[in-house]
């Protein structure tokens, strides 16, 4: 009798997948961009982008809370990464609760294998945290929701972390809500509990997001760095914020017109197929 149940030989397959999605950064060993300053200065700088929990954490991790400098750990920040992207996968199909075989758990592997977030996972310094930030969505998600304090309470707090840990890693929460949906309702499951789980979830977010930017916004002063950088600027609650949604709703909408060129719509449609037959298979 094997030693490890099919679920642990699942969880050993995709943490080698994640493995082999981040070798190539590995082997080349090279700084990113910010990396080079922070590898020969020690200073963090998180802060100021508001992600104050990445400081902590990459503190913590050089065993450094009284000097306040990190060096460069590579490839740990990353191994552990690779770590934590895993177990965000294992528990996204533990939610789920889709089989244990390998047709039903490689779709799940868009967490890892992201072309959008091979950027992030180039750092040095700031793998880690963003990865930190995409788990601390995906365990939000994962959370039962009810009308009890700890459904309102847990998922608040994990947000709240992954919004201080990097901004854009909360919209893997809001993307988990919309595919619960699209998977609820291609199971026949009831249209009713799944609009009131999917709204709750969502005020879930809405609430913590304004929190986080009273906090970070207009009580601290931490949106933006002393250089201007934006990276990590949130949706502003004014008017100003409402002009930038329309504007990146237009930049989208002629993204999707130049797909008709003739060159970029095979492209497309090869994705869009992908997409559908990973939504088929599980």
């Amino acid at each position: 009798m094997s030693a490890f149940s099919f679920r642990d030989r699942m969880f050993f397959i995709v943490l080698g997948c994640s493995f082999l999605f981040v070798l190539p950064l590995m082997l080349a060993n090279t700084p990113y961009v910010d990396d080079i300053y922070r590898s020969q200065s020690g200073i963090i700088g998180w802060k100021g982008l508001g992600r104050p929990l990445a400081e902590v954490v990459m503190l913590l991790l050089n065993f450094n809370l009284t000097h306040y400098f990190i060096v460069d750990l590579s490839p740990l920040p990353l191994l552990i990464s690779a770590l934590v992207l895993s177990l965000s996968v294992m528990h996204i199909i533990k939610y789920f609760d889709v089989k244990w075989d390998l047709r039903s758990v490689l779709p799940f592997l868009f967490l890892i294998f992201n072309p959008f977030f091979i950027h992030n996972l180039a750092y040095k310094f700031d793998c880690f945290p963003m990865s930190l930030g995409v788990a601390a969505a995906v365990f939000a998600f994962a959370y039962p929701f009810s009308k009890n304090w700890r459904s309102l309470a847990i998922p608040g707090v994990l947000i709240f972390a992954s919004l201080a840990l990097y901004q854009p890693s909360a919209n893997v929460y809001v993307s988990l809500v919309f595919l619960s949906i699209l998977l609820g309702i291609a199971s026949l499951s009831s249209l009713q509990q799944l609009l009131i789980q999917a709204m709750g979830k969502i005020g879930i977010f809405a609430a913590v997001y304004v929190a986080y930017y009273i906090c970070f916004t207009i009580v601290g002063r931490f949106v933006k760095s002393s250089a201007g950088s934006s990276r990590s600027g949130l949706v502003s609650l004014d008017m100003s914020g409402f002009y930038d949604v329309c504007h990146n709703v237009r930049e989208l909408l002629l993204l999707v017109r130049s797909l008709y060129d003739g060159r970029l719509l095979v492209i497309a449609l090869v994705v869009l197929l992908l997409a559908i037959s990973g939504l088929v298979l599980m």
